[in-house]
């Protein structure tokens, strides 16, 4: 993300995003109205039915490859686009990797399987904490 200023902050969105998920997961402050109630309901399981949808075909287009290198370009241009911001974690944890002298191979493997893990974990989460909320 460009901010006039500071140049491009990766973290930014990351928080955002994270930071929605938080305020989600709380109750409100007033009750949610029978309707609003319902559109959670809709907007969850529309997240959830489209991330676990999506993610199968992602997974199934990353693993079926036999190299490393090619198995994390694969998962960066799958999880890591649409598991954007949370894919930028698995990304940096690959770079501390690298720098970290470990094996290349490992590195690609463990950076594809965070990849999938991030894009997972932050759409399912978003799910959940719409669901959440419209319990209340």
């Amino acid at each position: 993300m460009y901010r006039p200023g500071r140049g491009f902050v990766l973290f930014t969105p990351l928080v955002q995003m994270w930071g929605l998920i938080a305020y989600l997961w709380q109750p409100p402050a007033t009750p949610v109205s029978p309707r609003g109630r319902v559109l959670l309901r809709v907007a969850a399981g529309g997240i959830a039915l489209v991330a676990v949808a999506a993610g199968a075909l992602f997974a199934s287009a990353t693993f079926q490859e036999h190299d490393p290198w090619a198995r994390f370009v694969t998962a960066a241009l799958t999880f890591g686009l649409f598991g954007l911001p949370s894919s930028i974690v698995a990304i940096v944890i690959g770079a501390i990797l690298v720098h970290a002298h470990a094996s290349t191979d490992v590195t690609h493997s463990v950076a594809a399987a965070l990849l999938a893990v991030t894009y997972f974990g932050q759409w399912l989460l978003l799910a959940g904490a719409l669901l959440r909320r419209s319990r209340f």
